[in-house]
């Protein structure tokens, strides 16, 4: 996917996705290494559109690992 500068805009940190979906900081690094990103410096920066597009392809699931029942665990 390249980037555009109207796509750049649209970049998510990896704060923004912890906010979105309401999960900590560590797994919003879990989760935004299973999404295409790019790291600036030692940033990683996701593409709203790709979270998106993921989600869609995923039925709203991003997590593909075993990890995603013991996080749902912590929270409820």
């Amino acid at each position: 996917m390249s980037y555009s500068r109207r796509n750049v805009a649209r970049m998510l940190t990896v704060e923004d996705l912890a906010q979105r979906f309401s999960v900590s900081r560590a797994t919003a690094y879990r989760m935004a290494h299973e999404l295409p990103m790019v790291r600036v410096g030692r940033c990683l920066r996701i593409s709203e559109e790709a979270l998106e597009e993921a989600l869609r392809e995923n039925d709203g699931e991003l997590f593909t690992s075993s990890r995603q029942e013991e996080d749902r665990d912590e929270r409820c």
